[in-house]
């Protein structure tokens, strides 16, 4: 079994090549078959995510890492494991693990089926859950579209339309800022209840999006409360006013103001960034609100984080 190794960055003349090839220099002697065994078997992780796609294209800078054994994949990052919370012929709401992306990058859109079983998105899971729930095929199901996103390494509710007009309905919603959405947050120290109000832009300066100058990018506002204060943290409720705006312009502002809120700090990761609930309008005139199963996360991860 070949030993693990620390994640190095891909170096300039390596970018676009595949992981198996990267993977096939850094480790001389292997075959293009063992490479791609050891990226099956659950053995390689780019930038701290588990990847089993060899021909994925790496960038400059990517940090790739060889474990030492396998690493089993998050249960929500399965569509065994995806909980679908609700299901109309208009919309589905999913709760997103963390790690898992919302979407497809479009220069993956023309992939096989194949390959995106190889690093499924929550689009994708979405797709295979529903057809096994509904007993139908998926390719006869309508194509699921995009409303709302969630970062990465954040988890929670996600909700996606599955025709025109609640694609429609929804996005004047999310225009008006009357889809209610609340987050989890857990952050080391004592705060209180305060808003958090910034300009989101798309590069910050370090090539990430977060808080800018003011009057430049968008406004972003969250309000926040205290759930419960733990010894060292506190167990914080974000309820976000803007579209296209997430938890984490808050973990921003938090570490301007001294403070940072945590993230894999359980395992499964379910609660550093979470989106608890989301409460919107149906095109039959009533409401959904959906709430996540563990509203705090899980008593395991909160002890764990009161004894730190």
């Amino acid at each position: 079994m070949q030993p693990a190794s620390e994640a190095v960055p891909v170096p300039a003349e390596q970018a676009g090549t595949t992981l198996a090839a990267v993977l096939r220099l850094r480790l001389p002697g292997q075959t293009w078959t063992q490479v791609r065994n050891l990226i099956a078997g659950q053995r390689v992780k780019i930038d701290d995510a588990l990847c089993m796609d060899p021909a994925r294209r790496v960038s400059e800078g990517d940090l790739v890492e060889i474990l030492s054994k396998p690493e089993a994949v998050h249960r929500g990052a399965t569509v065994d494991g995806l909980v679908i919370r609700h299901l109309d012929d208009d919309v589905v709401v999913v709760e997103k693990a963390s790690g898992v992306n919302t979407v497809r990058h479009p220069t993956e859109r023309n992939w096989t089926d194949r390959r995106r079983e190889l690093s499924p998105t929550l689009e994708d899971l979405t797709m295979r859950a529903m057809a096994e729930q509904l007993g139908r095929a998926k390719h006869k199901l309508p194509r699921l579209r995009i409303v709302q996103r969630l970062d990465k390494d954040t988890s929670g509710l996600v909700v996606f339309a599955r025709s025109i007009p609640a694609e429609r309905s929804l996005g004047r919603q999310f225009h008006a800022h009357t889809v209610l959405r609340k987050y989890l947050a857990i952050a080391p120290g004592f705060l209180k209840a305060q808003t958090f109000k910034s300009w989101l832009v798309q590069d910050r300066g370090d090539g990430r999006r977060g808080s800018g100058s003011e009057g430049q990018g968008k406004l972003a506002v969250t309000h926040v409360e205290v759930i419960e204060r733990l010894p060292r943290h506190t167990i914080l409720g974000c309820q976000l006013e803007n579209i296209g705006v997430d938890v984490s312009h808050c973990d921003d502002l938090a570490i301007a103001r001294g403070h940072r809120f945590l993230e894999n700090v359980h395992s499964p990761p379910t609660a550093a960034n979470q989106s608890r609930s989301i409460f919107f309008g149906l095109s039959d005139g009533m409401n959904a609100r959906c709430a996540t199963k563990n509203q705090t996360g899980g008593q395991g991860g909160l002890n764990k984080i009161a004894s730190m």
